[in-house]
């Protein structure tokens, strides 16, 4: 049977058009704290951490905490949670108590009684009177006055809680507390370690003792704030901490928000379809993933609901390669010696662990494309592989930026700067540092590195450097570039605002 594709234009007579769109999503995706609803992606670590019983969920910086705790506090986007991750037991009916710790009515006095293993139960039990709003009104304005009632009335607390849980059991609803922030709330990774330990040691207990069966907790905290080391296996804590739900973002989970986020743009979703059709039908890639594809060639593509990526795109590789060389082309040169984009970005984009950050991904794609038309506008692809180096470029700045979460990361590289090339001899940096005076600055004070050898590991642990067999030290393209860090071959420095 022969069937009727879609009448598309080729690749070159719309190479400018496919790049305006492109530029116009990835501007749009850049600038909105959250997608709209009908738009929603979920990575597979967003299932699992949206999940009733994940009680701990952990990330690195830049892995979408702030996003997720966003998603979970906004109502209008709880019914396409629902239909995208049905196992989280997350409804339109489910309730959200959110408590940003380094934001909002003075949570320090909160986080000093959580710190504090005398007064940690107490202060568990203030955040839940809190969320189920068991507290007066008139003493429910500040952490400090609310820690005031629950210490006067504690004996009162456990049948108020069970009397709103059995509200909300009757409801058919849950309450999520939710808590996040501790990165930003406490001055030192040790302060931070101190109230998230009392939070884990006291809450997840005092919820089981009360029996409570609706109210539920959900704890989202930057990687580094979990030790596992600080905790026997078998205590609540340490339970806890052993089933935490990491957030990570593989390759095929960027390209499948990639590929979402342009093929349902209310615009030019049509467009990317089209596209997107024509690069899988051509790509012949097996009677498995093209059973479900050629049928609906004879459908209107300019309907979303019609034709959508089939879910292999989500996940196969060679499909989503197939997806990114139609918008970049098949080399990073004029043949394959030189390498393929699909596999050459990710490996300039990703940290010492392997991690790629989403918003380094799209925004490093967003400069491609506006580099592109500034300086190969006749390309016959919407990126040109040479304006990936810019986008690495741009991608690698705003990751630096993202790393200032941790303060004392900017002194130890700045140092390093215009000294070494990487690789280099870790003897190097550290003479380095002591010619600087690095170690004594006040944010490498503060995080309480207080050597070289601590230096290192930190650095490591963070992912901005990894040793290599040798022992040479190695900075991946994402950190090198933005510290400016030169290397033997690979990703240039800029040189007067241009790649060369």
């Amino acid at each position: 049977m022969t069937y009727a594709l879609p009448a598309v234009p080729n690749v070159t007579a719309t190479a400018h058009v496919l790049r305006g769109a492109l530029g116009d999503v990835l501007a749009q995706v850049n600038h909105t704290p959250l997608p709209t609803p009908e738009r929603l992606f979920l990575p597979k670590s967003f299932e699992r951490a949206l999940g009733r019983d994940e009680l701990l969920v952990v990330g690195p910086t830049g892995s979408g905490k702030r996003l997720l705790s966003r998603l979970l506090a906004s109502t209008s986007h709880r019914r396409p949670m629902a239909a995208l991750a049905p196992d989280a037991r997350i409804d339109v009916d489910t309730r959200v108590f959110a408590l940003d710790a380094g934001r909002g009515d003075d949570p320090a006095a909160l986080l000093t009684r959580l710190a504090d293993r005398t007064h940690s139960r107490l202060a568990s039990l203030a955040l839940l009177a809190t969320a189920a709003g068991v507290i007066p009104a008139d003493h429910n304005r500040a952490w400090t006055a609310r820690l005031a009632w629950v210490d006067a009335h504690a004996d009162e607390i456990p049948q108020r809680l069970a009397e709103a849980d059995a509200e909300l059991d009757a409801a058919g609803a849950d309450l999520i507390v939710l808590v996040s922030g501790f990165e930003t709330a406490c001055a030192t990774r040790a302060a931070g370690r101190r109230s998230l330990d009392g939070l884990l040691t006291s809450l997840p207990e005092l919820v089981r003792t009360l029996g409570l069966r609706r109210i539920v907790l959900k704890l989202i905290v930057r990687d580094d704030l979990v030790d596992p080391t600080r905790h026997a296996s078998s205590s609540p804590a340490g339970r806890v901490i052993a089933r935490r739900c990491v957030l990570r973002w593989p390759l095929h989970d960027l390209h499948g928000l990639l590929w979402h986020l342009l093929t349902t743009h209310p615009k030019h979703g049509e467009l990317f379809r089209h596209l997107a059709f024509r690069c899988l039908v051509r790509a012949s890639l097996g009677r498995s993933a093209l059973a479900s594809l050629v049928p609906q060639a004879l459908r209107e593509l300019s309907v979303p609901a019609a034709w959508c990526l089939p879910s292999e795109a989500y996940f196969d590789a060679n499909m989503q390669e197939a997806l990114f060389h139609g918008l970049t082309g098949p080399f990073m040169g004029e043949s394959a010696r030189k390498g393929f984009p699909y596999r050459w970005l990710p490996t300039h984009l990703a940290d010492a662990h392997g991690d790629i950050s989403p918003r380094s991904f799209l925004s490093a794609l967003a400069t491609a494309v506006a580099h592109t038309a500034d300086h190969h506008a006749d390309h016959d692809f919407a990126i040109h592989f040479r304006s990936l180096h810019a986008g690495v470029h741009e991608a690698s700045r705003i990751r630096v930026g993202e790393i200032a979460e941790h303060p004392w990361v900017q002194p130890l590289m700045a140092a390093l700067a215009g000294h070494v090339a990487v690789p280099f001899e870790f003897a190097d940096a550290e003479a380095r540092w002591q010619e600087a005076d690095a170690l004594s600055h006040a944010d490498v004070v503060a995080a309480e590195i207080d050597s070289a050898d601590s230096a290192r590991k930190r650095l490591a642990e963070l992912g901005v450097w990894r040793e290599m067999k040798t022992g040479r030290i190695d900075v991946p393209d994402i950190f090198r570039l933005g510290f400016r860090l030169a290397r033997r071959g690979g990703v240039p420095l800029r040189r007067d605002g241009e790649v060369r």
